[in-house]
């Protein structure tokens, strides 16, 4: 039996471009923004688009009662370009870690 073993790598945010252009459909990147408790999520597809998920969670609501505290919300976005997917991340984060996995 063969067992594969996931092991989160740290990436160095100037290795970034170089792990973005070389990812692969069954590998991905995952950004944890400490300021505001958002995750990234990016993966290419067999087509070589990225593929960028952004789970966040909401900011509970003190006036209202149906609002669960740990709600998150979820953004899909698509890029071709590298350029594209760079631009994102340094319009949505700014205190981060960057996680291969």
């Amino acid at each position: 039996m063969n067992f594969h073993i996931l092991i989160n790598k740290k990436i160095n945010i100037n290795k970034l471009y170089d792990t973005l252009i070389v990812l692969d459909s069954d590998e991905g990147i995952r950004i944890e923004n400490y300021t505001d408790g958002k995750k990234i999520f990016i993966n290419r597809n067999l087509l070589g688009t990225y593929n960028i998920l952004v789970r966040k969670n909401k900011k509970p609501c003190l006036k209202c009662k149906d609002i669960v505290e740990n709600e998150k919300t979820e953004e899909f976005f698509n890029y071709d370009e590298i350029d594209d997917v760079l631009n994102f991340i340094k319009k949505n984060t700014d205190n981060f870690d960057i996680w291969e996995y």
